[in-house]
């Protein structure tokens, strides 16, 4: 076992997330704790508690739950997301991943 599997845990994020699409991030404080915002050349996505949903978003998905796992990882570990992905799916359940 790594040391990364020995001194790391992981935590759930209370209250209940949204995944949206919005025109733009005006309605949203991203200052706010467990706000993501992400673009492409063709949307902007917004992950955020489901009471900070803006009103200018186009489409949503309401129900998400989150968590997070407690360490300082190093860019060059590879493999933690699909270990952690196998082991969701195996049971049914997706996934909507975001790091900082």
């Amino acid at each position: 076992m790594s040391d990364y599997e020995n001194t790391n845990t992981i935590e759930a994020i209370l209250g209940s997330f949204s995944v949206c699409k919005v025109t733009d991030y005006s309605g949203i404080d991203i200052d706010q704790p467990f706000v993501f915002t992400g673009r492409t050349d063709q949307e902007k996505s917004l992950v955020c508690p489901t009471g900070l949903v803006p009103e200018n978003t186009t489409s949503r998905e309401d129900g998400w739950r989150g968590f997070r796992i407690c360490a300082q990882m190093d860019f060059s570990l590879i493999g933690i997301l699909a270990k952690i992905s196998k082991i969701l799916a195996e049971s049914g359940v997706g996934i909507f991943a975001v790091s900082t």
